[in-house]
């Protein structure tokens, strides 16, 4: 057997995908026996693995609790192994795992865990310039039809059909999230980071679709067609949308 071979084996014992079974061709005998030694790093790897899980999901984690936790883990795991070299990415599937697979008396958590996420991974995202207010100063009469506005990296939009965020404050405040009532109705979310410190907040539907076509770039007039609903008044809509963006640092660069 090749050493790819051999590692390939190994590989498949630690993470489940073959039973830890006729170890002794690869594995020497001592205070434990070739099973029992891969069965260590089997535990340990699957323990690492519920660690970040836990650690990422900590609401989540706060409403199952660990044993419920643990058991959506494994099935978790199972069906998206982690196939990066970084675990920062193992739990990107399982706000969509918990919508195909809602658990009982919590249909909602799917809406927990993204925001749990778009939390995560708007705290870790590049680092960007964030445009001032003196930018606004760019949008002429002129100008209007050609200035695009391009929000920073960490801006992620979420839409949902339950509000969580009066359950996401109690459990971050230590409350039992029992006693929360959830609002089942369409609601958008915007996620961003200031500094070191990451916000979220309800925006509207229009707003959303704005956030949306602003993260990879957009021109103003695509901006204000996002609020086209308002008639008349979609510019001036906009452009107060834009302005409140611009004050939170969500912008990275106004262009003309």
């Amino acid at each position: 057997m090749s050493l790819a071979e051999q590692q390939s084996q190994l590989w498949e014992w630690v993470v489940g995908t073959a039973p830890v079974r006729d170890t002794a061709v690869l594995i020497k005998a001592g205070a434990l026996s070739p099973d029992e030694r891969v069965n260590v790093y089997a535990e340990m790897y699957w323990l690492r693995l519920r660690d970040v899980l836990r650690d990422e999901f900590a609401q989540v984690h706060a409403v199952l609790g660990d044993e419920n936790f643990d058991v959506l883990a494994a099935k978790y795991v199972k069906a998206h192994p982690s196939t990066h070299f970084s675990l920062n990415w193992l739990g990107q599937h399982l706000p969509a795992f918990l919508k195909a697979h809602p658990v009982d008396g919590a249909p909602w958590l799917w809406a927990l865990a993204e925001l749990e996420w778009a939390r995560s991974q708007s705290f870790i995202a590049a680092d960007s310039a964030v445009a001032p207010p003196e930018a606004l100063g760019l949008v002429t009469p002129e100008t209007a039809d050609s200035v695009r506005f391009t929000l920073t990296p960490s801006v992620r939009v979420l839409r949902h059909d339950v509000d969580v965020r009066p359950l996401f404050r109690a459990i971050a405040d230590g409350q039992s999230w029992r006693d929360v009532p959830l609002v089942a109705a369409p609601t958008a979310l915007v996620v961003f980071r200031q500094g070191f410190t990451v916000f979220h907040d309800a925006v509207s539907d229009a707003e959303a679709t704005a956030l949306e076509l602003g993260v990879n770039g957009a021109m103003l007039p695509e901006l204000c067609e996002a609020f086209s609903e308002f008639g008349d008044d979609a510019a001036p809509r906009a452009f107060q949308a834009i302005a409140s963006w611009v004050n939170e640092g969500m912008v990275a660069r106004v262009e003309v």
